[in-house]
């Protein structure tokens, strides 16, 4: 039993909700083929595509929403949606309110693929289906982690507060199939020098290049262990552990729980 969280279905659509700290968390999964009519919000949210995919239809134009795609959807944002074959598994987030630190994030309709905020969307849901009693605070921490990473996300910040080579910087080290470069090179295609893109690094994101790029393949590879089956040992080869008892050992500090836990609480979300 989690009093916590209210889970039913509404016209089809499966949700799981809770609201801490005035924080609203919702899981919603639609059918296959589900066609939603005209919605006018309410409250701005910030909605993460974990399974399946869907177009939002606005007075402005179309978005197509694949899996892994943030969209930050102001109030009164009016639009339709309708569903693929497979139908779609959403993560919404819904802070207190639009104004002050959230005005950035919510002051207009923006959409992007980001890995680092797909896995904790999906680390979010994961945590909604946990059944233990630091779950709760685990959610609230990390939907604010979410928002957080939103907001630093946008243009507008990005244009401001980096400066003009460290979003290629980041841009390479968000790329999956990207291989893993020394701190030389990267300052080579950059500043031009390690130290000076280290220091510039860690002021606009709070920690090194090395414990960011480590944090992100671990978001990685929980995506992948909670949409697919994977054997684990490959998962710590293609995100470039040592081997699986590393792996392990890292993805338990990362996220609070061992690897087969995760997998079975995705399953379960």
């Amino acid at each position: 039993m989690r009093p916590w969280v209210e889970s039913f279905q509404e016209d089809g659509i499966r949700v799981t909700e809770t609201t801490l700290g005035g924080t609203c968390v919702v899981e919603l999964v639609f059918p296959p083929g589900y066609a939603q009519a005209r919605l006018d919000p309410e409250h701005g949210y910030l909605a993460i595509v974990l399974e399946g995919n869907l177009q939002k239809t606005f007075a402005s134009g179309t978005l197509v929403l694949e899996r892994g795609t943030a969209t930050a959807i102001p109030a009164d944002a009016a639009h339709t949606a309708s569903f693929g074959g497979r139908g779609a598994r959403i993560l919404v987030v819904k802070p207190p309110s639009a104004g002050g630190r959230y005005r950035e994030l919510l002051g207009g309709i923006r959409t992007q693929r980001d890995p680092g905020l797909a896995a904790l969307g999906q680390r979010i849901a994961t945590e909604l289906a946990a059944p233990d009693v630091a779950a709760p605070v685990a959610v609230e921490g990390l939907a604010l982690e979410l928002v957080a990473a939103a907001i630093r996300a946008t243009p507008e910040r990005l244009a401001s507060a980096r400066p003009a080579w460290l979003a290629g910087v980041v841009e390479r080290l968000h790329d999956p199939a990207a291989e893993v470069v020394s701190l030389a090179e990267l300052a080579a295609s950059a500043s031009g020098d390690p130290a000076h893109l280290g220091r510039v690094f860690r002021r606009h994101y709070g920690v090194s290049i090395g414990i960011y790029v480590r944090r992100l393949r671990l978001d990685w590879a929980a995506v992948t262990l909670a949409g697919t089956d994977a054997p684990l040992a490959r998962i710590a080869v293609e995100q470039g552990f040592a081997d699986q008892s590393h792996f392990t050992r890292a993805f338990k500090r990362h996220t609070g729980v061992t690897l087969a836990r995760y997998r079975r609480l995705a399953r379960r979300a």
